[in-house]
């Protein structure tokens, strides 16, 4: 009887296409560089059957031209967030924001956008954005 039981519960079972979520998140990083009065923007890309997380940007800023300052924003297409920053003419800067326990993006497959206007008395600055899948 037990071999019977053994060779019940020890087939392969054809189940079809299963999407099994992992065990622990997955990281993902996004960052960029960029010039002087130049718009610029950092994706956490989507990816099929999970759903993005932003846990946190930093936005580090060189020493401007003219004092200047604009809005930032973080959006994946739904919902939109702004940010204003400040660009000065003697120190360089750098905003760090850490969202706990994260923003989701609004659906799985969806990208999460950081983007800075261009800033016309601006300097150069880089965006880094980190994140997670779930």
């Amino acid at each position: 009887m037990f071999s019977k039981l053994r060779r019940r519960f020890h087939r392969p079972q054809k189940l079809g296409a299963i999407f099994v979520a992992p065990s622990q998140p997955l990281q993902v990083l996004a960052s960029g560089t960029f010039v002087a009065a130049a718009a610029g923007s950092v994706s956490l890309p989507a990816m099929a059957g999970v759903t993005t997380v932003l846990a946190g940007v930093t936005v580090s800023i060189g020493i401007a031209g003219a004092a200047s300052h604009g809005i930032w924003t973080v959006s994946d297409g739904i919902w939109t967030q702004s940010y204003y920053v400040m660009f000065s003419t003697t120190v360089p800067g750098s905003i760090d924001l850490d969202f706990v326990p994260g923003i989701y993006a609004t659906n799985v497959n969806t990208a999460i956008t950081i983007s800075v206007p261009a800033i016309t008395n601006g300097s150069p600055y880089a965006i880094s954005a980190q994140g997670y899948r779930i």
